[in-house]
């Protein structure tokens, strides 16, 4: 009757636990783009974990971020734009990247190679790509009008785009090539990441209030999700198997669905876990494409599996976390290089990893004066310790992250003790203020004793006779007879005490808890394993065979060989990374086409000057200049003509300007110079002598061009706004005026 019960009581709780609905907004319609969540489901990876989980297909009138922060769906799949909305100060958290790389491209079967080459109005977008930041990232660095681009709802295949005979196309490349390819229709695809232009593709979201509401639920649904993805990657054949059979609304063969596997498997995320100087990047790339100047952390908007609130996310956002140490407890903590190791400082890194916190670790001379700090508030945390009835008056104590039993030490040669009760007559060198001092005297109140400062002053006692023995946990006493050579100590005695090492942490920091419990929790048996395998050893040999020494040469010589190739990879890897952020700076701050500064840049520096001389009664002077009959040069001559001449004008006014002038350029035709120290008067002189050597040159594709140009100097009361509408209307004056002329602001 009992087990009926049990059984009965089980079966009803996993049956209401299973019952826990949610849904999946997906980001189109069914495909092997989404594999990872159906095997998920098929092979009970959701229902493992308590949940029952609807796929729902996107249809036209679905917006993806309305759908999670109005509770419509509880997750959702978008991409980079997502980083979008967030600047818009949406209330979402991104979850886990799914595809590392974004697998939208423009695709043509024309016979051109260079995006400059075509017209803008033979490019159409889907309407869901038209939001891509990936795509419009790359039409603005080719110096496309993204005004101008046009959207198509009748187009969603290769198919339907061949049939309209567009030049140009946004597809998504893991799908529509495969109808090109099946038909032997040649193609060539421009891709993003060839304009060093590297965005997320999909990626896994949520609403602050599903996160907030559901921390649990939320975690669970991403750890099954990843299951399913590396089950459905590692299973292809059975995996789409299950799509034709349940999710194959568009109707692909196998033989389709195959070559979206091949395309996926080369996108899909290897770890899950954003790259924070990717996702900056990203960020960047939306403030200058929309001239956004709001900003936010990614801590506070990123799914951390271990931080569950928003308090939480506040608490760690507005306290910095001081973490002391003691270097004389080895292999806990010790000194090397000036800089406090062990094992527990190994545990405390992986938490401050996991947390996205300081993980510097400073060290105090005594266990006192850090109990002490701790007590007065002026450090937050230590590593390694146990909770006391005194210390839990002013600090709070993490779960054990490992756990070691109280050993003896004495000299070489005494009987085994078994039991320390049995030699409570002998006397003992103990730590001061340590833990297992404390045990061991709670449980044996008349033990004589000496009290020292640290454990290598015990064994010293130890060993000159002095004491009988000394009592530690097992691998700090282990550690530090074989590190400190007492060659003639060894550990002859076991207790029934079992110490549980901790982290201490100030007693109203008690919000650090939850976090540092959950990443304990979470740590492997592999990683504790090679963190016990680093630090203890309780081998006390002194010495070692030819053969020991011809293989630890051998290891050694490998270990070199390792380190070397270790050096020359890290060595690439900072070159890659120093180019990277060449080729990011150059990005924002840099005009592609003329490698003068560009709008953003050309901007801030402005409003810099601007501030200066109004603090320091400074004159500064603005020069404005466009090329007259610009766009009839382009019509006439082609775009390419029109490119070559803005790239020979801005060499020729580079020559010209002053080395403390800035020089950039601030539209499609237009430049602007700023002139710090300069005068109205000295800026007309500069303006004029620039429009004549303009005048005067030969280009290459149009033998004579002109400008005209706008000048003003800046008074006290000018903002920024104020300034350019001042002198672009000086330009328009210049234009209407005949073009090829200067007009400032004060005309003799």
């Amino acid at each position: 009757m009992l087990k009926f019960i049990v059984i009965v009581t089980l079966f009803l709780f996993s049956h209401l636990y299973a019952n826990e609905k949610v849904s999946l907004q997906l980001k189109w319609k069914h495909s092997f783009q989404f594999a990872g969540f159906y095997m998920a489901k098929e092979k009970g990876f959701y229902k493992d974990v308590g949940l029952d989980v609807t796929l729902k297909e996107l249809n036209s009138h679905i917006d993806l971020v309305d759908s999670v922060i109005s509770g419509k769906a509880n997750y959702a799949i978008s991409d980079s734009a997502l980083i979008y909305s967030l600047l818009k100060k949406r209330p979402i958290m991104l979850m886990m990247p799914i595809l590392e790389h974004s697998p939208l491209a423009l695709l043509t079967t024309k016979n051109i190679n260079s995006l400059e080459d075509f017209s803008a109005k033979n490019i159409f977008i889907n309407k869901f790509s038209l939001k891509s930041p990936a795509l419009l990232s790359m039409l603005y660095v080719s110096n496309f009008d993204i005004d101008k681009l046009q959207s198509k709802d009748d187009v969603y295949s290769a198919q339907d785009i061949t049939k309209q005979n567009l030049d140009l196309y946004s597809v998504y490349t893991p799908n529509e090539p495969y109808y090109l390819k099946k038909h032997h229709i040649k193609y060539h695809l421009f891709s993003p990441s060839k304009y060093s232009l590297d965005f997320y593709g999909d990626i896994l979201f949520t609403s602050e209030n599903e996160l907030d509401k559901h921390f649990e639920r939320t975690i669970r649904f991403m750890d099954a999700s990843k299951k399913g993805w590396r089950y459905a990657l590692s299973h292809i054949d059975e995996t789409i198997k299950v799509i034709q059979q349940k999710y194959n609304s568009q109707h692909y063969s196998a033989e389709e669905l195959h070559y979206q596997a091949d395309a996926y498997k080369k996108l899909i995320s290897k770890s899950f876990t954003f790259n924070r100087q990717k996702l900056d990047t990203i960020r960047t790339i939306f403030q200058l494409f929309y001239k956004m100047r709001s900003t936010f952390d990614f801590d506070d908007f990123i799914v951390n599996p271990f931080i569950a609130t928003k308090e939480e996310r506040t608490f760690l956002k507005e306290h910095t976390i001081r973490c002391i140490s003691t270097t004389n407890w080895a292999p806990f903590n010790l000194i090397k290089d000036d800089k406090v190791v062990g094992l527990g400082i190994d545990y405390w890194d992986i938490i401050a990893d996991k947390l996205h916190i300081d993980k510097s670790c400073e060290s105090v001379s005594s266990f006192s004066e850090l109990l002490g700090e701790i007590k007065s508030k002026e450090a937050d945390l230590t590593i390694s310790t146990s909770a006391t009835k005194e210390r839990e008056k002013y600090a709070a104590f993490s779960k054990s992250y490992v756990s070691f039993p109280v050993v003896i030490a004495t000299k070489k040669g005494v009987d085994y003790t078994p039991d320390i009760s049995s030699i409570k007559d002998k006397t003992f060198a103990l730590v001061k203020n340590h833990t297992a001092t404390k045990m061991l005297l709670a449980k044996i109140p008349n033990l004589h004793y000496i009290e020292t400062k640290n454990l290598e002053d015990a064994l010293k006692l130890v060993e000159s006779s002095k004491v009988y023995g000394t009592a530690e946990i097992l691998p700090v006493l282990a550690y530090t007879i074989n590190k400190k050579n007492f060659n003639n100590l060894e550990i002859t005695g076991s207790t029934d005490l079992e110490f549980p090492v901790k982290f201490m942490i100030r007693k109203d920091y008690q919000e650090l808890l939850p976090m540092i419990n959950r990443v304990i929790d979470s740590i492997d048996k592999q990683t504790r394993k090679k963190i016990y395998d680093r630090w203890i050893s309780v081998n006390m040999k002194n010495g070692y065979s030819k053969h020991q020494v011809n293989k630890f040469a051998l290891i050694g010589g490998g270990v070199l060989i390792l380190f070397a190739l270790w050096v020359a990879l890290l060595l690439l890897q900072i070159k890659k990374r120093k180019k990277a952020e060449k080729d990011l700076d150059r990005l924002a701050n840099y005009d592609k086409l003329t490698s003068i500064y560009n709008r953003h840049k050309i901007d801030t520096f402005l409003t810099k000057q601007m501030e200066i001389a109004k603090r320091y009664k400074r004159p500064l002077s603005i020069i404005f200049f466009d090329i007259d009959k610009f766009k009839t040069i382009n019509d006439t001559y082609g775009h390419k003509a029109g490119d070559k001449i803005l790239q020979e004008l801005t060499a020729l006014i580079s020559k010209y300007i002053r080395e403390s002038d800035v020089f950039g350029r601030w539209g499609s035709e237009e430049f602007l110079v700023i002139s710090p120290e300069t005068d109205l008067q000295s800026s007309k002189v500069l303006a004029e002598k620039l429009r004549k050597n303009i005048e005067e040159y030969h280009f290459t594709e149009v033998e004579n061009v002109t400008c005209s140009f706008g000048v003003i100097a800046l008074s006290e009361v000018d903002t920024l706004d104020e300034a350019m509408t001042k002198v672009d209307k000086l330009l328009y004056i210049a234009k209407e005026s005949g073009r090829n002329r200067v007009v400032s602001d004060v005309e003799d």
